[in-house]
């Protein structure tokens, strides 16, 4: 069950969860989404898991380099069953074939890098949230 928010004027918002160890990136996606969703940041995936077990958000952006548990690590984990199912979006500044095959045997529903046009993530996030299927971006 995806998590939502109403606000003052009665309007339903997604809760998107940004999972960065970067607190400077994590915090300048928050600012960037947060007329659009609830933002929740944190900053390992110990602490995405915990968050997952307390409530769902409707999309979770992952970077991949993060000490202890990588991006991989968490969906590893929750396609093994630690939480409940998720799209995911990984955000990396390592976007490679190899890393988009990982991620996609996870069930990652898209691998962005980080020096992407902002536009082209908030239409990918948009998108996932609203189930839609996502169009190839070249």
């Amino acid at each position: 069950m995806t998590q939502t928010q109403t606000t003052t004027d009665g309007a339903d918002r997604q809760k998107v969860l940004i999972v960065d160890d970067d607190s400077y990136w994590a915090e300048a996606l928050r600012q960037f989404f947060r007329d659009k969703y609830e933002v929740e940041v944190v900053n390992s995936a110990a602490d995405a898991l915990d968050k997952l077990r307390q409530e769902v958000p409707a999309v979770v952006i992952v970077d991949l380099v993060m000490p202890v548990i990588d991006g991989f690590g968490l969906m590893r984990r929750l396609s093994d069953g630690a939480g409940v199912p998720v799209p995911i979006i990984l955000l990396t500044g390592w976007k490679t074939a190899e890393v988009e095959q990982c991620a996609a045997s996870f069930g990652c529903a898209a691998v962005l890098g980080k020096t992407d046009d902002p536009v082209i993530l908030e239409q990918v996030v948009a998108s996932v949230v609203q189930h839609q299927p996502l169009t190839p971006v070249h």
